[in-house]
């Protein structure tokens, strides 16, 4: 975990028979959750619990997840920035974070409390500061993160920490600064890590366990409900998860044929960050697929406008969020949603043009970093003469972000869709 990067694996890297398992055997992803019983009570988990969950790929999801959430132990840390201290580790030219109150410490999931609790005033000193974490506390600090990070780019970060001591002496008077500290101690390394800021307000701790189970429940729940249609195959497409993050694209098996464009196929995604406000989100997507001969054109896009088929702020409960609700029509209206997409990619018109505005979308946008946009101009700039082509060159372009981040690869897919749909033929 030491770089904290993210795991991901696709359809490609599924174990042959790994396509089935049970309920019961799912219930895990839960464990130590404090919506457990809640959960288990409104999914109604006791009369399905020998019942087989048929996706594809699902026995390599669960023990991912599983795997990931048993590394680390989470906590958070109510502080006043007074009671803080600051380091400067010279060894990585990075700032670490300490606590001299460590009085308020609380545990999303259920743990012995106090041993965990002694474990902690004895072992932490210091804790790295990982992904945007330290800049999030600066920016709450008069916007103090944009002169430490120019400061820090010069090799001052001692006049950073000068400058934070004297932020303490400021927060020391009648002035408040009250927040909490998402903590993260990975088992393996031994070493404590500052997440991010949480909100000190109501706050549900969904983490990728929990969004996982509530995901194939539902999932398989839903496919159950609809007696109108044979049943369903769902892969998992694509995966990409962290301690605190997952993304998961859950494909139908058997697509619609389009003359002159390729395989559609319907998508749900799975979407949860443990810190961001969004929480657990439900989106429905499309993926298309061109082959001739061994070449293969291939995109996954999304409407930004309406994906939405199900989501749980971290200021809602399961149960309220859950309970009630039909799965089954929600994914029916999705799909029906993605049944007019097609409709509309079949009128895209001129797939040079398409190539044209693509290009255009892309200069235009501002989401990506520079470089990745010169990149994917530099792949667009050839004349195409079939869908086909097209879809080649999304395959490409998705490949060239394939290590950026979420927002990254969703803008991708948004203009994806815009240029297929928006566009039509005259």
């Amino acid at each position: 975990m030491s770089q904290f990067g993210s795991t991901k694996f696709d359809y490609r890297d599924i174990p042959q028979g790994d396509d089935k398992i049970l309920v019961r055997d799912v219930v895990r992803l839960i464990e130590g959750s404090p919506f457990k019983d809640d959960l288990i009570r409104v999914l109604k988990i006791d009369e399905i619990a020998n019942e087989e969950i048929t996706i594809s790929g699902v026995s390599k999801l669960v023990n991912s997840v599983d795997s990931e959430s048993r590394n680390f132990l989470k906590f958070d840390i109510k502080s006043d920035f007074k009671n803080l201290n600051f380091f400067h580790n010279h060894d990585d030219d990075k700032i670490e974070i300490g606590f001299n109150d460590l009085s308020e410490i609380s545990f999303p999931n259920i743990v012995d409390e106090e041993k965990e609790k002694a474990n902690i005033l004895s072992r932490l000193k210091f804790a790295k500061s990982k992904y945007s974490a330290i800049n999030s506390l600066f920016k709450t600090t008069y916007k103090f993160n944009d002169y430490a990070t120019q400061l820090s780019n010069a090799n001052l970060s001692t006049i950073v920490i000068n400058n934070l001591e004297l932020l303490k002496q400021v927060y020391s008077s009648d002035r408040k600064h009250t927040r909490r500290y998402r903590m993260i101690y990975d088992l393996s390394e031994e070493q404590y890590y500052f997440r991010a800021l949480i909100s000190e307000k109501r706050y549900q701790d969904y983490n990728i366990g929990v969004s996982v189970f509530i995901a194939l429940i539902l999932l398989h729940n839903g496919i159950k409900a609809d007696t109108k249609k044979p049943k369903e195959l769902y892969r998992v497409r694509y995966c990409e998860y962290n301690e605190s993050y997952i993304n998961v694209l859950f494909e139908k098996v058997n697509g619609k044929d389009v003359k002159e464009i390729g395989n559609v196929k319907f998508i749900v995604e799975l979407s949860n960050n443990e810190i961001a406000k969004g929480a657990v989100k439900f989106s429905g997507l499309f993926s298309i697929t061109s082959r001739k001969g061994e070449e293969v054109g291939e995109t996954v896009v999304k409407n930004e406008l309406s994906t939405s088929i199900l989501s749980l702020s971290h200021g809602t409960t399961p149960d309220s969020a859950i309970e009630g609700i039909s799965f089954a029509a929600q994914l029916n209206e999705a799909e029906a949603d993605f049944l007019k997409d097609v409709e509309q990619i079949k009128n895209a018109g001129n797939p040079d043009i398409l190539r044209h505005i693509f290009k255009t979308k892309i200069e235009a946008g501002r989401t990506l970093s520079q470089n990745k946009k010169e990149s994917i101009k530099k792949l667009l700039d050839t004349t195409i003469n079939s869908f086909h082509e097209l879809l080649v060159l999304m395959k490409k372009a998705d490949l060239l972000i394939a290590d950026e981040n979420i927002e990254s690869k969703d803008y991708l897919k948004y203009i994806m869709h815009k240029v297929l749909t928006e566009n039509r033929r005259k």
